[in-house]
């Protein structure tokens, strides 16, 4: 009776195993392809920042600390690309080193140098827009905030404008880099929180802003400018679609190259 059934054993064993070949053979090519381009994209970018960062010394407060905020994405893209195993750390990589650049641009517009563009954008930098005008920014029980679309001894900290930790940050320069903390540790301090509802508070009540958000066409081209109102914006994170949860953020996942940004 045993041996009549072990060819009914070894028949649903073998079906069991060719299904599961199957299954394999079905789709994990595809996301190995999908994740093996996405690594090779955000290693270009990195590669790319790197050399273009070599060598080069700032002119003034506001270049040297551009430049240091540059290398300092660019050590985070390595770091992240050395450890990833998933979609989500070869887009922060990606990230990382995009947010690099942004920065390279800013310390070389200083220095009367070529920047390199257009860049992809951020994640979120539309919809952060940029400083219009000087403006201080008070707190009731927290410190003024210097904000300015140029670079100056009072404003010498740049951020490129985007989302962190969920939040709009709007592109650039700063008497302080409030939103590091942020950005490492992902979450918001109650303070920085506050802070960063009244620095964006005037863009998110602008109408124009709305309008584009609600159409889809983003709010990048918009500055803010006025003293914002009192009370806490609302913020929502930005939805990601497909697989790679929007990993290429719409600009094709072009790579970097040595050819651009040169002296």
């Amino acid at each position: 009776m045993t041996f009549v059934l072990w060819p009914f054993v070894f028949l649903i064993v073998g079906i069991a195993l060719c299904a599961f070949i199957m299954n394999r053979s079905g789709n994990d090519p595809r996301e190995r392809v999908l994740f093996d381009t996405a690594v090779s994209d955000a290693k270009r970018w990195t590669d790319h920042l790197g050399t273009q960062l070599s060598g080069l010394t700032g002119k003034d407060e506001a270049s040297r600390q551009a430049l240091a905020d540059a290398n300092e994405r660019h050590d985070a893209a390595q770091n992240a690309l050395a450890y990833a195993q998933a979609p989500d750390e070869v887009r922060a990589a990606r990230n990382a080193a995009l947010e690099g650049m942004h920065y390279l641009n800013a310390a070389r517009e200083i220095m009367g140098m070529a920047t390199e563009s257009p860049l992809p954008k951020l994640r979120g930098q539309l919809e952060a827009g940029r400083v219009g005008e000087e403006r201080m920014i008070r707190q009731d029980d927290g410190p003024t905030l210097l904000a300015s679309p140029m670079p100056s001894v009072s404003t010498p900290h740049f951020y490129p404008g985007g989302a962190v930790a969920g939040r709009p940050v709007p592109a650039g320069w700063y008497s302080d880099p409030w939103w590091k903390p942020a950005l490492v540790a992902g979450t918001w301090a109650a303070g920085a929180a506050a802070l960063s509802s009244s620095v964006y508070a005037e863009a998110e009540e602008d109408p124009r802003k709305k309008m584009e958000s609600a159409s889809g066409s983003g709010g990048g081209s918009d500055d803010w400018s006025s003293t914002p109102s009192s009370g806490n914006a609302t913020f929502d994170n930005e939805s990601r679609g497909g697989w790679f949860g929007g990993f290429f953020d719409g600009d094709g996942g072009d790579g970097g190259g040595d050819g651009g940004g040169g002296d």
